[in-house]
């Protein structure tokens, strides 16, 4: 069996990235946790953990977290793209 290339470490470079992108977002947007956690109708331990690496996102849940930060998922995720991309650099 071929070893996969898909990233599945919380601590990898990329997602240290989207950790960092996410929380950038939010106080450029000037929320606490709890305010983005009551957009979303989750407890505010689930912003906590994404924030802090604990958690991973999915796609979808990064177009819901986008959607209630009134911003637009595709632009952020292409922004996010090219983040991930200078990585490589």
């Amino acid at each position: 069996m071929a070893k996969s290339n898909l990233r599945k470490s919380i601590y990898s470079p990329e997602h240290q990235v989207l950790k960092f992108f996410l929380i950038e977002l939010r106080k450029k947007l000037s929320h606490s946790q709890r305010e983005f956690a009551v957009r979303l109708s989750v407890g505010h331990s689930y912003i906590a953990k994404i924030e802090t690496g604990e958690r991973r996102l999915d796609v979808i849940e990064f177009f819901d977290l986008m959607s209630a930060l009134d911003l637009c998922p595709v632009e952020q995720f292409t922004e996010l793209s090219k983040k991930i991309g200078n990585l490589e650099q």
